[in-house]
């Protein structure tokens, strides 16, 4: 059975209204998550364990807190921007927290995401989804298209990398 079946035969308008709601509320909820541990973090004291302490002295070094507070002032685009992603959302909504970005920054970022991603999934998104686990779970040749997609990726990435790297070295030389 599908999580979402009872949305069939709905109006859009609230089968939009539900996922925005949703993704408001998870996303929200994953962002005081990563705030509530930094919090944890900043207020605990020197621990006695040494794995602990290294945990503990890292996340109290003035670079690691300057990082943060940049990414926590300038990171905001990463919120917005994460909706549209599959595989990063909770890492980057958890990082926004973990580094103590304001909540009516975060919610600013946020909104435009929540907007597109109830669109996408309101409308397209879903069938998209069901489409590639499908294709995946179905169908050999679904599998092979998949697999041919991450070897491309795979490739154009290491092309990409390998460039980079050789040009880095060609500029060192010079």
């Amino acid at each position: 059975m599908d999580s979402f079946s009872f949305l069939a035969g709905r109006s859009f308008a609230f089968v939009y209204l539900f996922l925005f709601l949703v993704v408001s509320l998870r996303s929200s909820a994953t962002f005081w998550l990563g705030r509530y541990a930094a919090y944890l973090v900043a207020r605990q004291r020197e621990p006695r364990n040494r794995l602990a302490y290294r945990a503990w002295a890292w996340a109290h070094d003035e670079r690691v807190i300057a990082a943060s507070q940049r990414v926590a002032r300038r990171g905001w685009p990463l919120v917005t921007l994460c909706f549209f992603t599959i595989g990063v959302q909770t890492v980057i909504l958890i990082g926004a927290g973990l580094t103590r970005m304001s909540g009516w920054r975060f919610t600013l970022a946020a909104l435009p995401g929540w907007l597109g991603w109830a669109a996408i999934y309101s409308t397209v998104g879903m069938l998209a989804l069901r489409a590639v686990w499908a294709a995946i779970f179905g169908n050999p040749w679904g599998i092979a298209a998949v697999v041919v997609l991450g070897v491309v990726v795979a490739y154009f990435l290491f092309v990409f990398r390998t460039g980079r790297d050789r040009a880095e070295t060609g500029a060192a030389v010079d």
